[in-house]
């Protein structure tokens, strides 16, 4: 994967388009103004949100609520990104790159579970996506996406965090399929 050079030149593009060009990557970030929902989210959040408790609901646990400081958070740290880098930032992240779609891109993470040992519980990189996705204690996500030269780049970030570091922690939120 390229990474982003330093800006080269903007050109003029529509209102809520910016296209930033640079030797080797061109980036374009949109920012429409979806219409928002009753409840005061966009389809694209309630989709978000569906998917992700769906999967919570397989495991028993509460599902989350939208966060708008978590999805500012989120926004703000793949601004400037074409890769997949985590920020250390204060919430649970999930990173996910080329897929054609958010659904694709949760699906992704969640499908981690087949490397899980419910009987060992603790973390591991090969299944730290799927555990962020499930972790009973996390009540709220936020979720941004930005398009690298055609290629979506998405995020979501989860409080409070999960993947504690401890087994104790692990076998009580993660649980085992319901």
């Amino acid at each position: 994967m390229t990474t982003e050079a330093p800006p080269a030149a903007t050109t003029e593009a529509p209102p809520g388009v910016t296209t930033t060009e640079a030797p080797s990557v061109t980036t374009t970030t949109t920012n429409p103004s979806p219409t928002p929902t009753p409840d005061g989210l966009t389809e694209e959040q309630r989709s978000l949100l569906s998917t992700h408790n769906a999967l919570r609901a397989r495991h028993g646990v509460p599902p989350v609520a939208w966060s708008k400081a978590a999805e500012d958070f989120g926004a703000k740290w793949i601004e400037p990104l074409c890769t997949l880098e985590h920020s250390a930032g204060p919430y649970g992240e999930n990173l996910a790159m080329g897929q054609t779609n958010w659904t694709s891109a949760i699906q992704d993470w969640y499908s981690e579970i087949k490397d899980y040992d419910f009987n060992n519980p603790g973390y591991t990189p090969d299944t730290g996506h799927f555990t962020q996705v499930v972790w009973r204690s996390t009540t709220s996500i936020g979720c941004a996406k930005k398009d690298c030269s055609g290629t979506p780049l998405y995020v979501c970030e989860y409080d409070p965090p999960g993947n504690i570091d401890s087994p104790e922690f692990f076998r009580t939120n993660v649980p085992p399929l319901v």
